[in-house]
């Protein structure tokens, strides 16, 4: 019964195009341009460059998978001024069903960040993005009623149905902004604030045997992060990320706390963090992270809660991330590591 319902729910959104999310990550912290083009450039290194994988209901045939490749540089503008001009790129396919329906997109997003008091570490982002997205389905691995004859089924009955598109791309155009801060002198606790706006330009989708302009909603993003130092060893972080998309919307929420590891000369090795992550009404999402200064990988659970009811055995979704980031060795990217737009 549960793979009936799945597979009607996949053969409603194969024929209307527009009435899907976006593709959706519980790590969604990790990948600055699926929530603000403004969060980009806020890193402590002159690069980062990773891949970010999620596999979710594994226990059917045809699972949802997510899997994406991101990476993100910043160039100093002026060696004094502390201005950073910021750019990212990402790539993410997303594929769910039997009848494989599937999401390309290439992202690519520009910001500038803007030094607003070096005695804060503060920080004016403005960002915009452009993105090339194609959505398809494999029509031939759908099934029908008319194709039961006697109640057996057999793929070469004819199913009474012709898909004169079974494949749409467009253009997508997003922008925001975002506001980060120190919280203390030393600037080792800080916090972000951040809006964005996703299809601005709403772009047509029409599917199959329809005469009405199907267009895709505007995703509205609000985001906000906060570290807090607590010693040398350890510092606390937290986030919140609500998302509107009519006629869905989502808010995430985590904290994890953070175990410094030094040498004998005092200075940092390692990182490890553990957290929770909540999707409320939704899954609570136990995190685990480990960070140096050449990588980050992270590791997370779906703990799925709304449908408990439906599905006793469900197997939730997990998500891996491997990032490696570093620093331009013959001509840096930041003047003065004091002064950069870092969380």
């Amino acid at each position: 019964m549960n793979r009936i319902l799945i597979s009607i729910a996949l053969l409603f959104s194969a024929t209307h195009f527009a009435s899907a999310q976006d593709p959706n990550l519980s790590q969604t912290n990790e990948i600055a341009l699926l929530r603000n083009p403004a969060l980009l450039g806020l890193f402590s290194s002159d690069f980062i460059i990773g891949i970010q994988h999620r596999n979710q209901w594994n226990q059917y045939n045809s699972p949802y998978v997510t899997s994406g490749l991101v990476s993100e540089s910043r160039r100093y503008v002026g060696k004094t001024k502390g201005d950073y001009f910021s750019y990212g790129l990402t790539i993410l396919n997303d594929k769910s069903g039997s009848i494989e329906m599937n999401r390309f997109s290439f992202n690519s997003s520009l910001a500038y960040n803007k030094l607003l008091s070096a005695y804060n570490n503060t920080y004016l982002t403005v960002g915009s993005g452009l993105a090339w997205v194609d959505q398809s389905f494999d029509a031939t691995k759908m099934t029908f009623s008319s194709q039961y004859v006697n109640g057996f089924y057999a793929s070469s009955n004819p199913s009474g149905e012709s898909f004169i598109v079974n494949k749409k791309s467009y253009i997508s155009l997003n922008a925001g902004a975002s506001l980060l801060t120190s919280l203390n002198k030393d600037h080792t606790s800080k916090m972000y604030l951040g809006a964005a706006m996703f299809h601005i330009n709403r772009p047509s989708v029409q599917g199959n045997k329809s005469t009405e302009d199907y267009r895709i909603q505007s995703r509205m993003v609000a985001s906000i992060g906060l570290q807090l130092h607590a010693s040398d060893f350890v510092s606390y972080s937290f986030f919140g990320n609500y998302q509107n998309q009519m006629p869905f919307e989502e808010l995430l929420v985590g904290g994890m706390i953070h175990r410094a590891f030094k040498d004998k000369k005092q200075n940092i090795k390692c990182t490890l963090g553990f957290g929770l992550n909540c999707r409320i009404n939704d899954a609570f999402i136990p995190v685990i992270k480990y960070e140096n200064d050449g990588f980050k990988c992270t590791l997370s659970y779906d703990h799925n809660t709304k449908f408990a009811a439906f599905d006793k055995n469900r197997f939730g979704a997990i998500e891996f991330s491997f990032y490696v980031k570093g620093m331009f060795k013959d001509n840096p990217a930041i003047v003065n590591p004091e002064i950069t737009p870092s969380f």
